[in-house]
């Protein structure tokens, strides 16, 4: 590679480090630094400390002994969800400045190929690092864990280089019918497999068919490759197992980058175009949040019909809708893939058969999955004010009073992340069928909860406005700040949801401990709640200064 790509290297991430120096230096970045810090001390600490003093108690070797046998087929879902979607776009995408300046300059494919992967590996060092950090205690050595994530996350971006490059040669309107195909046929059989395993489920139980399944020699074939980096990933000890397994996982990496580089085709016009969509979907990122998603042919022939005025209520929970619609598709496969994770593991994993405890604990830890999912996906979601952020000045010359706008911005996506949320309850009662009922109740608080969360979210966004960015690298003070948005909601949220379930509470013991009393008296006061909280959010948007507030 030329030593200019390489200077170029040095000198961007010599920026990123002046940039990040320069942010601590005011006032309000020294304190963002503080937070973050503070944040990294309370997540990092009890973890550190059930390491060193629980390192080797066997309570934490359970912990991974439970995670290991299904990650195999954990990381070959994540790789092929990744491969056979937009996702695997990202991974040859150039930004718009390299594409003006070094598809024109005297470098070779194979010399910007591997300025790509440089840059690229340097960045998912310190997503490694970061990820590492978190899953200590998932892990039974931090050094093998660090290296077999690094590993990990190289080889999928790999294989999506691969499949993205094969795709250019091919032909893209071709690769785009062969992958919608491959998709096709998978869900076919995934099907036919599905009904086959829910008949043997009935007659043989979940562990002992998991069990088969685990040893069928279709499978394993399959996720053969998977298990080396997951045993790196999960060793305990230097030699045989981070070495041995290290050595296998270093050698597919290598193996997949020689691929790569034998790729050697004009990709560079396809490369273009596709780097194009990428920044144009990192702009809409910046501009709605982390899971805006690209609103192509199938999505535009998505239609709402239109409301009734009400105010200037209708039109605008109509554009929220139809926004909310063509753009939840990121939050509905996330949300599956998380449920049928964990159902897949309390179902399929070695323990008592089914309407047993593992049964009876499923809809309680499917429901809080659920909800947190939620919790988190109203700070990404590119719905309400956070999505319109650059159409604000649009709105306040509206003819229509800040309280229906406001109402009418929540009206759409409260309602379909409900719409999700039930589905995803549903699906969690087909695991566990014996929970219908918590299952029924809960999803009779989605509607006030999500338009209660999504009221606090954007009322602190329109207070503290800032952009989501997107990378590959490790951005502290973007985590900071999404971190110090994160808590600030949820401080908000525990008058919010505490003071319905005390007078809930309250109900519950004068009505002779009735779960109907409880129920409906949280779910009346939960809804009254609303009306303040729309009202601050008028408040908020109709002082929002759009010149002097408007992030960059």
């Amino acid at each position: 590679m030329d030593r200019s790509l390489f200077l170029l290297i040095q000198l961007k991430y010599r920026s990123f480090v002046r940039r990040t120096y320069r942010g601590v230096r005011s006032w309000r970045g020294a304190i963002l630094l503080l937070f973050t810090l503070g944040f990294f001390a309370a997540t990092l600490g009890p973890q550190l400390f059930l390491v060193v003093t629980m390192g080797n108690r066997p309570e934490l070797q359970r912990v991974v002994g439970f995670v290991e046998p299904m990650a195999p087929i954990y990381l070959f879902a994540f790789t092929m969800v990744f491969v056979f979607t937009s996702a695997g776009d990202t991974t040859v995408a150039f930004t718009p400045s390299e594409v003006d300046f070094l598809f024109a300059g005297p470098f070779t494919r194979r010399e910007l190929m591997l300025y790509k992967l440089s840059k690229t590996g340097l960045g998912l060092l310190s997503v490694s690092a970061f990820v590492t950090a978190m899953a200590l205690i998932n892990l039974r050595w931090w050094l093998a864990g660090f290296i077999g994530i690094a590993l990990t996350l190289a080889m999928v971006q790999l294989v999506g280089m691969i499949v993205s490059l094969g795709g250019q040669i091919l032909g893209e309107v071709a690769f785009s019918r062969t992958r919608k195909l491959a998709l096709a046929v998978l869900l076919i059989l995934g099907v036919l497999a599905a009904s086959q395993v829910a008949g043997r489920l009935q007659a043989e139980g979940a562990a002992k068919l998991m069990a088969v399944i685990r040893e069928s020699p279709a499978l394993r074939i399959l996720v053969a490759p998977f298990e080396v980096f997951t045993k790196t990933a999960l060793a305990g000890r230097l030699f045989p197992d981070l070495i041995g397994w290290g050595t296998a996982a270093f050698v597919i990496d290598a193996a997949l980058v020689a691929i790569l580089l034998r790729l050697d085709r004009d990709y560079l016009e396809t490369t273009a175009a596709i780097s194009q969509r990428v920044y144009e979907r990192v702009q809409r990122m910046k501009q709605g949040g982390g899971f805006a998603m690209p609103v192509g042919k199938s999505a535009a022939r998505v239609r709402v019909a239109g409301l009734p005025w009400l105010g200037g209520f209708g039109p605008i929970a109509w554009r929220q809708l139809l926004i909310a619609l063509r753009t939840s598709r990121g939050v509905l496969i996330s949300s599956v893939i998380v449920i049928v994770m964990i159902g897949g593991s309390f179902m399929f994993s070695n323990g008592p058969a089914p309407g047993g405890p593992r049964e009876s604990a499923m809809p309680w830890i499917g429901l809080g999955m659920v909800f947190y999912l939620t919790f988190l996906f109203s700070m990404q979601l590119p719905w309400a004010f956070r999505g319109d952020l650059d159409h604000i000045e649009t709105l306040k010359t509206l003819p229509i009073r800040p309280v229906a706008i406001a109402a009418g911005q929540l009206a759409g996506g409260a309602l379909i992340l409900c719409g999700i949320q039930v589905a995803a309850l549903a699906l969690v009662g087909a695991f566990a069928p014996s929970g219908w009922p918590i299952l029924a109740t809960a999803s009779a608080f989605c509607v006030p909860f999500d338009f209660m969360i999504l009221a606090l979210n954007n009322l602190l966004f329109l207070l503290y406005p800032v952009r989501m960015a997107a990378g590959t690298t490790f951005d502290f003070q973007m985590f900071g700040r999404m971190m110090l948005s994160f808590a600030l909601l949820f401080v908000t949220l525990i008058p919010a949801l505490g003071i319905p379930a005390g007078i809930g509470g309250l109900a519950y013991l004068v009505s002779g401990y009735s779960i109907t009393a409880f129920s409906v008296t949280t779910w009346l006061v939960l809804a009254v709640e609303l009306v303040p909280l729309v009202l601050a959010l008028a408040w908020a948007f109709w002082r929002f200064d759009v010149s002097t507030q408007t992030p960059a």
